[in-house]
């Protein structure tokens, strides 16, 4: 039985442009599906990142990068119904760690 193994790892990024500083001054990521160093068996759909705080507008970038460090194409960033929630969906992965950040 082959078993499809990728593993997260999470990275928090604190790269935050000026307009955004103001925003994120309390904020912080209390919460991540999956969770930080995570193997996982089956690829998840999406990410998403649980802030201590609601996320208003496009202030939060995500990022995945693949084992060799190379971004991964995933889309936009989306608020979820609780506002502290935000998500995107990711492509199908070959196996491998791959890092999650975040700004």
């Amino acid at each position: 039985m082959l078993y499809r193994m990728i593993v997260f790892i999470v990275t928090s990024v604190s790269i935050f442009l000026f307009s955004h500083s103001s925003v994120f001054a309390h904020t912080s990521v209390v919460g991540i599906t999956p969770k930080e160093g995570e193997v996982l068996t089956v690829q998840p759909e999406q990410i998403i990142l649980e802030f201590s705080e609601p996320v208003t507008g496009n202030v939060v970038n995500i990022e995945l990068l693949d084992p060799s460090a190379k971004r991964v194409q995933v889309s936009k960033v989306e608020i979820l119904d609780n506002p502290t929630k935000i998500k995107v969906k990711i492509p199908n992965l070959n196996n491998g760690t791959y890092t999650v950040r975040w700004s």
